[in-house]
């Protein structure tokens, strides 16, 4: 059951009722328990959240589809209505945004790279979240956030085994503030997601050094068998004549051999 309190927030609410008869078996009274539920009906999501993130990520093949898969799941949270993946470039220790949603073509633009000394990023490498509050009218007028009309955002790290690969970023245009129970479970919507970046990454690195193997293979193949033909062909093709000549000599000479010599 949905009900709202007086201020107007909505709650769940599970009802219970218990009838009292009296001695003819007529009901004297009833009454009843109403409980608000909301906070466990909320934990229950949240769980279901990471299971369905969980098997989603399992079926993934590609980083591609692993992106999309944590995106769809992250934004199901209350609250939440945009986010991005960022790829971190071991060479410059900078991020590129890798996948994307909801927010506008210019805010893209604006913070499609990420470079290595951005407080972000250096959080990130010390494995650290940031949550971010954001009052618009007290950013600058150019304010890429305060253009966005973002009020609260998260910068997670995706770190795997003590290796940073990147981060999932998430805010909201409606809530001012991510609640400390959803950002514990887009921490470990985080955790999940890097598991599986790795074991992607993993996977089609030996499906690459299997194809190169595979590639190796036919080249050696193509050049034993050209070796073979400009080689060892032409030398049996001599043989060949030699042995042809040698049997027609023994022939006309009616020698005995030449009947070996037509064998070979």
């Amino acid at each position: 059951m949905r009900l709202k309190r007086k201020d107007g927030t909505a709650i769940r609410c599970s009802t219970s009722a218990a009838a009292h008869r009296g001695p003819d078996g007529q009901v004297d009274w009833i009454d009843g328990v109403l409980e608000d539920i909301t906070e466990r009906k909320r934990y229950e999501f949240l769980l279901q959240v990471q299971r369905d993130l969980g098997v989603r990520l399992s079926l993934a093949t590609s980083p591609a589809a692993a992106f999309e898969s944590l995106l769809d799941i992250a934004l199901q949270i209350r609250g939440l209505d945009c986010g991005g993946v960022y790829l971190l470039d071991g060479a410059s220790g900078a991020m590129r945004l890798a996948a994307h949603r909801g927010v506008s073509r210019s805010f893209v633009e604006r913070l499609l790279h990420l470079p290595a000394k951005d407080h972000r990023v250096q959080r990130a490498r010390q494995g650290q979240p940031v949550f971010s509050q954001r009052e618009p009218r007290r950013l600058p007028p150019r304010d890429p956030f305060r253009l966005e009309g973002l009020l609260s955002t998260a910068f997670l790290p995706l770190s795997h085994e003590a290796q940073l690969l990147g981060a999932l970023v998430l805010g909201s245009h409606r809530e001012a503030e991510i609640p400390a129970r959803s950002q514990v479970v887009l921490e470990a919507l985080a955790a999940q997601a890097a598991g599986a970046i790795a074991r992607i990454r993993a996977e089609s690195e030996q499906h690459r050094l299997q194809r190169q193997l595979l590639e190796i293979s036919d080249r050696e193949q193509a050049r034993i068998g050209q070796d073979i033909h400009d080689g060892l062909c032409q030398q049996l093709v001599s043989l060949a004549f030699d042995a042809n000549s040698l049997r027609s000599e023994l022939a006309v000479q009616a020698h005995p051999q030449a009947v070996v010599a037509q064998r070979i």
